[in-house]
C-alpha cells in the first residue's frame, strides 16, 4: 500500500501534549532465591550498611562543624556600601526604610560572599575542602585522621569499601553551603535570619541607660575572647558588628551577653535581658514610663543547633529511651511554662494592644481563629490601604489592585491596637470583640490545659501496658494504643507553640509589651527548640515499620541497584 504523504486533518494535533510515564518494577524472589539471599548474608550486609551510615554521619558532622567554624571565624562580611548593593550598610538602610528590593539584592550578594569563602578553602593541591567533604576523600582520608570512638572506627573501616553509599549524605551536606538554596543553609542562617535580629537588637540596645550598661562590663570581659574585634560592649551592638557575627563562637558570646552566664563556682552574672527586666520592674509605677524591650538571641549556626539538647539521642532505639525523653520534656515544660498557666490570660488582659504585634505572614491564622474566615483581616487592611491610597485618575482597576497588594506585601507586622481600629471601620460586624483575649484563651490556654489532662491519661495507659506490648504497636481493630496517647499529648503542645508564633517583635520601631511577651510569647517560642526535634524523633520511632525482609532495602553489593535506566549507566544500574 502506497504511503500517503499529504497531511491529514488531524496531523496538526500530534505531539501537543507529550506524556511522560515512570515505570516502577520490583524484584520478587522465586523458589529458593530468598533462602539463598539469607544464606549469603545479603540482608545482614544491608542492615550493617544502614547502621554504619548513621554512625559515620555523626563523625562526619564534627568535621563539617569545625570547617564551618574555622571559615566563618576568619570571615568579615563587607560592611561599607559603595553603590554596588552588596554590603551590610546598604542592607541596614533598606531594612530601616522597608525597601524589599534593595534588601533582597544585598542579601543575595552577601550570601554569595559567604559561599565563596567556603569554596576557596583548599584541602590539597587538587581539591577544595568542599569537594573533599562531598566525596570519597571524606571517608578514605579525612575521617581516617579524626579521633574516633571504637564504634565509629569500626564503621569507617567497613564503609571504606562502600563509599558510594554515603552519596545521600554528601548531597544533603553540600546543600548547606549553597547561597542560592533556601531554608537550612549557612548563608540563609547568617543573612536571612540572624542579620535582621541583630539590626533590631541594635535599636533596642541604645535605649538602655548608660548606668545600666555599666553593669554588663564583667559579663563582657567574660566573653570578650570570642569577640576579639570588640573593644567594649557597645561595639557588639552596632550595625558594623554584623560583619563578624557568623561563626558559632561569636553567636555563643553574643547570646551570653543577652542571656547571662553562671560560672563554675555558681556565681551568676546577669545578662542584658535580666537587667532590662529588673529596670522595668523598678520603673513600673513612674508616670509616662515606657518599658525597655528585651533583646532577641541569634539563632545557632547550622549543625551547631543540634547540640542544645544533650539528653536527646540522634534517634530512639528503644521504648525506654522514648519514655525517658517524654518524662524529661514534661519536667522541662512544667519548669519553664506549666500547663494551666493562668498568667497567660492575666497578662493578656493587661497587655497594651499597641505593643502586641501580629506577624503578617501568620495573619490568616489569627484571622481564622478570631472570625472563622482566613482572609477577613487581610481584606480589612487592604480596604484601609485603599482609603489612604486612592486610585489615580487614569489608573485601571487591575493596576490599582496590584498597587494595593504590593503595599500590603511590604507590611511585616501590625499591632493588635491598629488592627482593632481597622477592623472596626471595615468589618461587616457591628462591633469589634476583644480578639486578643479570645485568641490567647482558645489557642494557647485551652490546648495547654488539655495537654495536662492528656499527659496524665497517657502515663496511666502506658503504666497499664503489659511487658510484651511495644509503644509503636498498633492494629486497625485497636480503638486506643500508646501511640495515639503520645501523639495527642505532643499535638496539644505543638498547637500552643504554633499559636504563639502568630506574635512577633516587629522591626524595632515599636517596643513590644514586656509583660505579655515575657510571660506568653517568649516561653512558648523558646520551648520550640526542645519540642520540635523531640516531636519529630518520637514520631519517627513510633511510625517505624517492624522488621521485614519485604521492606529492607537490599544492595547486593551495588549501591546504584535498580536506580533507573540510563544509556550510560546500564551496566551499573542493572539487576
Amino acid at each position: 500500500m502506497e504511503h500517503n504523504s499529504n497531511p491529514g486533518a488531524f496531523d496538526s494535533m500530534n505531539n501537543l501534549f507529550p506524556v511522560s510515564k515512570t515505570l516502577s518494577f520490583r524484584l520478587v524472589p522465586i523458589g529458593n532465591t530468598l533462602d539463598t539471599i539469607r544464606r549469603n548474608g545479603v540482608v545482614e550486609e544491608a542492615e550493617q550498611i544502614k547502621k554504619d551510615y548513621e554512625v559515620l554521619k555523626v563523625a562526619a558532622d564534627r568535621v563539617h562543624k569545625r570547617f564551618i567554624e574555622e571559615t566563618l571565624y576568619k570571615l568579615h562580611l563587607k560592611y561599607m556600601g559603595e553603590g554596588d548593593v552588596d554590603s551590610i550598610q546598604e542592607y541596614a538602610k533598606a531594612f530601616e526604610s522597608g525597601d524589599e528590593d534593595i534588601m533582597s539584592k544585598c542579601a543575595d550578594a552577601l550570601k554569595t560572599s559567604i559561599t565563596k569563602a567556603f569554596k576557596i578553602v583548599k584541602y590539597d593541591e587538587k581539591n577544595t575542602m568542599l569537594k573533599a567533604l562531598a566525596g570519597e576523600l571524606l571517608v578514605k582520608d579525612i575521617l581516617q585522621k579524626e579521633p574516633l570512638s571504637e564504634k565509629e572506627a569500626a564503621a569507617l573501616e567497613r564503609m571504606k569499601r562502600y563509599t558510594t553509599f554515603m552519596r545521600p549524605y554528601f548531597t544533603i551536606r553540600d546543600h548547606i553551603y549553597d547561597a542560592k538554596e533556601k531554608g537550612f543553609t549557612i548563608p540563609a542562617r547568617v543573612i536571612d535570619e540572624n542579620l535582621p535580629i541583630h539590626l533590631k537588637n541594635v535599636k533596642r540596645f541604645v535605649l538602655l541607660p548608660k548606668d545600666e550598661r555599666e553593669k554588663l562590663v564583667p559579663l563582657f570581659k567574660a566573653v570578650s575572647a570570642k569577640l576579639d574585634w570588640a573593644y567594649e560592649l557597645q561595639d557588639v551592638f552596632t550595625v558594623s558588628a554584623a560583619a563578624c557575627l557568623s561563626a558559632q563562637s561569636a553567636i555563643d558570646a553574643y547570646n551570653t551577653l543577652i542571656g547571662g552566664i553562671t560560672l563554675e563556682d555558681g556565681t551568676r552574672i546577669q545578662g542584658i535581658n535580666e537587667i532590662v527586666n529588673l529596670y522595668n520592674q523598678s520603673k513600673t509605677n513612674e508616670d509616662g514610663f515606657r518599658p525597655l524591650p528585651k533583646l532577641e538571641k541569634l539563632k545557632k549556626q547550622i549543625l551547631s543547633d543540634r547540640e542544645s539538647l544533650s539528653w536527646l539521642p540522634e534517634a530512639f532505639e528503644t521504648d525506654r529511651e522514648v519514655l525517658g525523653a517524654i518524662v524529661k520534656l514534661d519536667e522541662e515544660f512544667r519548669e519553664k511554662i506549666h500547663y494551666a498557666n493562668l498568667n497567660f490570660q492575666e497578662k493578656t488582659n493587661q497587655a497594651k494592644t499597641d505593643a502586641v504585634l501580629i506577624n503578617i505572614a501568620k495573619l490568616s491564622e489569627y484571622s481564622h481563629a478570631c472570625t472563622g474566615r482566613w482572609d477577613e483581616f487581610e481584606r480589612c487592611i487592604k480596604e484601609a490601604l485603599k482609603v489612604q491610597n486612592p486610585p489615580d485618575a487614569r489608573e485601571k482597576e487591575n493596576d490599582y489592585n496590584g498597587r494595593i497588594n504590593k503595599l500590603y506585601s511590604k507590611m511585616k507586622s501590625i499591632s493588635v491596637g491598629e488592627l482593632y481600629n481597622i477592623v472596626g471601620k471595615h468589618s461587616v460586624s457591628e462591633q469589634t470583640p476583644k480578639y486578643l483575649d479570645w485568641y490567647v484563651h482558645d489557642k494557647l490556654v485551652t490546648p495547654l490545659v488539655k495537654a495536662e489532662t492528656d499527659f496524665k491519661a497517657m502515663m496511666d495507659y502506658i503504666g497499664s501496658m503489659g511487658p510484651d506490648v511495644k509503644l509503636g504497636q498498633t492494629h486497625r481493630d485497636e480503638k486506643e494504643n500508646a501511640r495515639t496517647y503520645i501523639r495527642t499529648w505532643l499535638d496539644d503542645l505543638m498547637d500552643a507553640r504554633r499559636a504563639a508564633e502568630v506574635f512577633c517583635t516587629g522591626d524595632g520601631t515599636v517596643t513590644p509589651d514586656p509583660a505579655f511577651y515575657d510571660t506568653v510569647v517568649s516561653p512558648l517560642c523558646d520551648f520550640a527548640d526542645t519540642l520540635v526535634p523531640l516531636y519529630n524523633k518520637i514520631r519517627n520511632y513510633l511510625t517505624r515499620k517492624p522488621y521485614s525482609t519485604n521492606k529492607i532495602k537490599l544492595y547486593f553489593g551495588t549501591p546504584t541497584l535498580l536506580e533507573g535506566w540510563d544509556r550510560n549507566k546500564e551496566k551499573d544500574n542493572r539487576s
